[in-house]
């Protein structure tokens, strides 16, 4: 799988439990490989996550990381 919309629907389904049983460690996993194949959505999404501290232990400094990469990307865009 090397697609990563595809890993970001996939996380999707593993939150919500579609087609699968629910797993929202998987689903943060697929996010996560989501994010680094350069989805521009999940880096958002994982900057505002590491921020608050949602699904994830709170670091400020990687979500400072993460919004950094997504400013840099949607400069780009």
């Amino acid at each position: 799988m090397g697609n990563s919309s595809g890993m970001n629907n996939l996380g999707d389904c593993y939150l919500y439990g579609i087609g699968v049983i629910k797993d929202e460690h998987k689903a943060s996993i697929y996010y996560l490989k989501s994010a680094n194949m350069g989805n521009i959505y999940r880096i958002k999404t994982l900057g505002y996550e590491y921020l608050h501290g949602i699904e994830v232990e709170k670091d400020e400094y990687k979500a400072y990381i993460y919004y950094r990469k997504y400013a840099n990307m949607a400069l780009i865009k």
